[in-house]
């Protein structure tokens, strides 16, 4: 299955490798890595990795402020809606990116190999993607 990884630019760094490590303990997975020029801008990375045939995608973002993620999630929903795939979000810090990116993979690897038989049903709804942050926009870390 392939799986597209986003991250956008305005991370501190790269959590590609750490992501490809996590990969390999999902058979036959391969990860698509794209660049967003910063957060709000990931659904059209999704958007043109759907088009160019990944199966799902996991976007990686260092802890963002809720304004952010509130109309992150507004406009993935959008995404998922019209290409009938799912984009599941890694939101942490870099010091604990491996765990956060390792659970999106897992749940990657659980519901994109069930879409085409129609059984997968949505795993983040809005209101856990809002959990992700505490009180004064801080975000809450895996």
């Amino acid at each position: 299955m392939r799986i597209g990884f986003i991250e956008p630019a305005t991370n501190p760094e790269s959590s590609f490798e750490s992501a490809l490590e996590a990969a390999k303990q999902f058979a036959g997975m391969e990860l698509v890595k794209s660049t967003a020029p910063d957060v709000l801008k990931i659904p059209a990375a999704a958007k043109k990795q759907f088009n160019d045939g990944v199966d799902c995608v996991v976007a990686f973002i260092s802890a963002s402020n809720e304004h952010e993620m509130s109309l992150l999630q507004e406009k993935i929903i959008d995404v998922e809606v019209h290409h009938g795939k799912y984009v599941f979000l890694a939101v942490s810090d870099q010091k604990k990116a491996s765990e956060a990116i390792n659970h999106a993979l897992s749940q990657a690897a659980e519901f994109c190999g069930n879409i085409d038989a129609g059984i997968a049903f949505m795993q983040q709804s809005e209101n856990e993607a809002k959990d992700l942050l505490s009180d004064n926009g801080t975000s809450k870390l895996f």
